[in-house]
């Protein structure tokens, strides 16, 4: 008697972890991730609002502010090491919810105009520039 067949059986890919994220796109600056307090937002001071992450680009923060997208938005904060407040407006690109009932908001934001200093700056937070 031959030996039985094999059965190829088709194995499916695996899914990703979180099948609804979006594949990464390349980026045209970097991000820096720091946890810096916002003062203010669209000129209305905030409490417990902070950036958490930035680039020439754009930066994403967290508020109890809601924003819709596409909003426009300015947002005022201290930089780190220099002690200079910034304003830097530009317009909602994505928003997320992030704790119940809708109390806690994650914020996307492509600045109008690049700051392409905040580069400069944020290598110098992470001890990548020689310039102290």
């Amino acid at each position: 008697m031959p030996p039985p067949k094999k059965l190829e059986t088709q194995i499916p890919p695996l899914m990703p972890p979180y099948p609804d994220k979006r594949p990464q796109q390349s980026r045209q600056s970097r991000r820096y991730q720091r946890r810096i307090p916002v003062q203010a937002i669209n000129g209305k001071a905030v409490d417990d609002s902070f950036l958490l992450d930035i680039s020439s680009l754009g930066f994403k923060v967290e508020s109890t502010v809601p924003l819709t997208l596409n909003d426009p938005v300015q947002v005022t904060f201290t930089m780190p090491d220099t002690g200079k407040t910034v304003t830097y407006t530009g317009q909602v690109m994505w928003t997320r919810t992030t704790a119940p009932l809708g109390s806690r908001y994650l914020l996307g934001v492509k600045m109008y105009i690049p700051q392409w200093e905040i580069d400069l700056l944020a290598r110098r937070w992470e001890g990548l520039s020689p310039m102290k």
